[in-house]
């Protein structure tokens, strides 16, 4: 979770806690539980899939920027 936090301080995105490497760290200590061990990668994928990277774009959604534009003449 720290390095999904520090990756989505630069890019924050849903698509980014996604990422095969941010996803590896806890699918490697998984696989040292004989009790997660079997259902980990699925278990992970669901929560990222379905709740967290969910969670992260409501969250980006309720960022309000005000950025002015200008149209060239």
């Amino acid at each position: 979770m720290e390095r999904a936090r520090n990756v989505l301080r630069e890019r924050p995105c849903g698509k980014v806690v996604s990422d095969p490497l941010l996803i590896m760290d806890a699918l490697d200590t998984a696989t040292h539980c004989s009790t997660c061990r079997s259902s980990a990668f699925l278990d992970i994928s669901t929560f990222i899939g379905e709740h967290f990277s969910v969670e992260v774009e409501k969250a980006v959604d309720t960022v309000d920027l005000d950025i002015p534009f200008s149209v060239p003449s």
